[in-house]
């Protein structure tokens, strides 16, 4: 008997759930859809023409671009010494 009603809660838990989502997506629609309405009809009250507005990337080098392709240089590793530890306040 346990089950049956765990069962049912869990069901009405979730249709619950359903519901409310479904509701805050229409919602966030509706908003949407009352801005552009908003701002189309500011637009044509005020004589103002309503551009599409595209948006652009600027373009940039890819990884490697504008490094030159002189010739490989061989270095000798030296040890860089570790910065001395702060002072302790006492």
């Amino acid at each position: 008997m346990q089950d049956f009603f765990s069962s049912i809660g869990r069901g009405l838990t979730r249709a619950v759930l359903f519901v409310a989502g479904a509701i805050f997506a229409f919602s966030l629609l509706v908003a949407g859809l009352i801005g552009a309405l908003f701002l189309g009809l500011a637009a044509l009250l005020s004589g103002g023409r309503i551009k599409a507005r595209r948006f652009r990337m600027p373009q940039r080098p890819g990884p490697g671009a504008g490094v030159g392709r002189g010739e490989v240089v061989d270095v000798e590793v030296r040890e860089v010494p570790a910065p001395p530890p702060p002072p302790v306040e006492r």
